[in-house]
């Protein structure tokens, strides 16, 4: 089985022409994170298809094209063009309320990071023998696996990703006064296909209940990051692209910052220094890109 893509939690194997499996290499439980993918694949929202979930291991649609970030290198897609796409892409999932029953958070809900490559479901091919992983060698669907349904209503759906969650939780959800919108909470060019059938939104795992400002706050705060990061080879971008952003947004774009830096502060992927400095680094390049309404 060939290793399409590795990111910092999880690993991405080609099963066949239309089926990848995504497993989380610290055992991660992918339940929540299906069923969210699930529930907006019935609400019309581009995610992949989830085909079967188990564990550290999903199933997914193999989806086509490049990501918005490689787009943007190879000079496909420009700047006010991806800007405008990921501002669609946040109003459209923010219209959608959560589900009744509340939403289950991912197991790694909380805390972010701003990945070197995204773990998504296109990437670098493997190092040459690398072996399948344990279970999987010559099967045309992982053992255990097989007929595992997330739910019964992601079968023949259109397609369209720890910490303590409750002591790093955001005050919002702390206090159980969230609002009902979902968030990706890592939603940036890295984790955006462009597919033949339109952009489409990858890696869930961070997903969580809140408020939509919150959201877009958490998208200009890494862009910003790696703006402020002289020797990120996307910084130029990544600050123009914050410009473009936050221009396109409606409301108070800056609404939902606190929280949004709160957040990212958890993110153990930060050492305690980055952590303690990050709105010191950050506030002043998202005010700065911010034009008078």
């Amino acid at each position: 089985m060939d290793l399409l893509g590795s990111g910092r939690e999880a690993d991405v194997y080609a099963i066949d022409e239309r089926r990848v499996l995504r497993r989380y290499r610290r055992g991660d439980d992918v339940t929540a994170e299906a069923e969210i993918m699930t529930y907006l694949a019935g609400h019309g929202y581009p995610v992949p298809q989830v085909h079967a979930a188990s564990g550290a291991d999903m199933i997914l649609e193999r989806l086509d094209g490049p990501t918005m970030t490689d787009a943007f290198t190879a000079g496909k897609l420009g700047v006010d063009d991806g800007a405008a796409i990921l501002v669609d892409l946040h109003e459209r999932l923010h219209r959608l309320p959560a589900p009744s029953a509340g939403l289950a958070v991912p197991a790694r809900s909380a805390g972010l990071a701003v990945p070197a490559r995204s773990a998504g479901l296109a990437g670098p091919a493997g190092p040459a023998g690398l072996a399948a992983p344990a279970g999987l060698a010559g099967l045309a669907v992982p053992a255990g696996l097989a007929g595992v349904a997330v739910s019964a209503r992601s079968a023949g759906l259109p397609g369209v990703t720890s910490g303590d969650p409750g002591a790093r939780r955001p005050p919002s959800q702390r206090n159980g006064a969230s609002s009902d919108r979902i968030l990706h909470r890592d939603l940036h060019p890295d984790n955006v296909m462009l597919t033949s059938r339109g952009p489409v939104v990858i890696d869930w795992h961070n997903a969580a209940q809140g408020r939509p400002a919150v959201d877009v706050c958490l998208t200009a705060v890494i862009m910003a990051q790696v703006a402020a990061s002289p020797a990120h080879p996307h910084a130029v971008a990544a600050a123009a692209f914050l410009t473009a952003f936050l221009n396109r947004t409606g409301g108070e774009p800056l609404d939902g910052l606190d929280e949004a830096l709160e957040i990212r502060r958890a993110d153990p992927a930060l050492t305690a220094t980055e952590a303690a400095g990050l709105a010191a680094v950050v506030t002043p390049l998202i005010r700065g890109a911010l034009r008078p309404r």
